[in-house]
């Protein structure tokens, strides 16, 4: 997946934080049920979020998976608690991609809860997307 993000070019690129609890619920979604992750976004029409332990994408998937936005270069071990945000860098891979960050990680966030809750109650393994 870092490749094909790699590739393409950047329209801005920046340090950020990323909110503790939506680090950490995607820290342990990955652990428990593997990785890749892939999920749509509801709320943002034809976008969809694919997740490694190093990079989240945002993709548009009616455009061939182009990317609209990344999250990479995560620092969790520089914070001093679980509790802290994560150091990490954000690539805007369109003008109007830093606009839907919070929308995107929030419902993400929902999506997980569930898919957590889910496998929890019954111990079952699901199928993981790849990107």
């Amino acid at each position: 997946m870092r490749t094909r993000v790699d590739d393409m070019p950047v329209y801005e690129s920046m340090s950020t934080m990323v909110d503790a609890a939506h680090y950490n619920r995607i820290h342990i979604a990955l652990g428990r049920i593997g990785s890749p992750l892939r999920y749509n976004l509801p709320r943002l029409r034809g976008l969809e979020i694919v997740l490694d332990q190093r990079l989240w994408v945002v993709v548009d998937g009616t455009r061939q998976d182009l990317p609209v936005l990344a999250w990479s270069d995560f620092e969790a071990a520089a914070r001093e608690g679980i509790d802290r945000p994560v150091s990490c860098r954000l690539r805007l891979y369109h003008a109007q991609g830093g606009i839907i960050t919070t929308s995107a990680l929030d419902q993400l966030s929902e999506a997980l809860e569930r898919d957590l809750q889910e496998r929890g109650s019954n111990g079952g393994h699901g199928t993981v997307a790849a990107f």
